[in-house]
């Protein structure tokens, strides 16, 4: 319980454009934070688009330059092993077709660096219609588990 001098306890949701702009800034900066803490990298596919999006953390986790983002999906298939490739093929296939998650151990090659176990995991965003629109992901190092 509050009374009126104290503040509340749930901010109210920001008005202005201004207060938008600087609210998602924060809560970019906090997710970017947390991604280099744990260890973990996000992603995101447009299905429409076909434009992948990744985070900074997933870039470095496949050894990439921050400032020349993977584009495709292929190009993101192409840093795992080649004989993980077509299962990785398969299961985002079935997420984009069904809507169904995943979840694997994968073994990637960073540019120019050595072979590393990650764990990828996916999950299908429906549209209103229900039609998969995208798919978020996220990679994470498990290598010191393997």
């Amino acid at each position: 319980m509050t009374d009126a001098l104290s503040p509340p306890l749930v901010p109210h949701p920001p008005s202005a454009p201004v207060e938008l702009t600087d609210a998602l800034r924060e809560s970019q900066a906090r997710l970017a934070l947390a991604e280099r803490t744990a260890g973990v990298g996000s992603w995101s596919l447009d299905l429409v688009s076909g434009e992948l999006r990744h985070s900074q953390e997933f870039a470095r986790l496949l050894g990439l330059p921050v400032d020349e983002p993977l584009r495709s999906l292929e190009e993101m298939i192409v840093l795992c092993s080649p004989e993980a490739r077509d299962g990785l093929r398969q299961r985002l296939e079935r997420c984009i077709r069904l809507g169904e998650p995943f979840d694997e151990e994968v073994q990637i090659t960073p540019e120019g660096g050595s072979t590393k176990w990650v764990r990828n995991v996916g999950a299908a965003v429906p549209g209103t219609s229900g039609q998969v629109l995208r798919i978020h992901g996220a990679i994470q190092d498990i290598s010191a588990q393997k």
